[in-house]
């Protein structure tokens, strides 16, 4: 039976019953750690939302904006709007204060630059984002939906 969610928070609920994660499912279940075994991690992707500026028309809202990837000791950070790149070293820079590709970065700095950048563009293009704009001919599932989670519509005491 498939797993009805597509968020990653409900991964380790949707192990714990048994259930299949849906493809487009992002991320992994802690189930596995809680029971005590070893956790391997791979590569951590996330997108900025901000700043407004580096949306365009015709685009995907988020395509112009910062995304990252994170493996291990290393944060590879891509502004596309303003054309940034960042490498940090979080194991010696956790609060990422020094961007190690300002200035003259050695070979294996610029590999593990390279290799970063690989995989983020790997993974860039093998997303399919879902519509950010609300198409309201989902209106009626939208509003059985979030009924069905305790979302009633019903007003507090103070008519809000």
């Amino acid at each position: 039976t498939p797993c009805p969610s597509r968020r990653a928070a409900d991964l380790p609920l949707c192990d714990l019953l048994g259930l299949e994660v849906p493809a487009r499912c992002e991320g992994m279940s802690l189930v596995p750690a809680l029971e005590g075994a070893a956790m391997e991690r791979g590569p951590v992707f996330s997108e900025a939302t901000q700043p407004w500026v580096a949306e365009r028309p015709g685009l995907w809202a988020n395509a112009g904006k910062a995304r990252c990837v994170r493996r291990g000791r290393w944060k590879y950070v891509l502004s596309a709007y303003n054309q940034v790149e960042e490498l940090f070293d979080l194991d010696e820079d956790p609060g990422e204060r020094v961007n190690l590709l300002q200035g003259s970065p050695s070979e294996q700095i610029l590999a593990t630059r390279n290799g970063l950048r690989d995989e983020l563009q790997r993974w860039q293009e093998g997303r399919a984002p879902l519509p950010s704009r609300f198409d309201s001919s989902q209106m009626q599932e939208t509003l059985q939906r979030l009924k069905a989670m305790g979302y009633g519509g019903e007003t507090d005491s103070a008519g809000d």
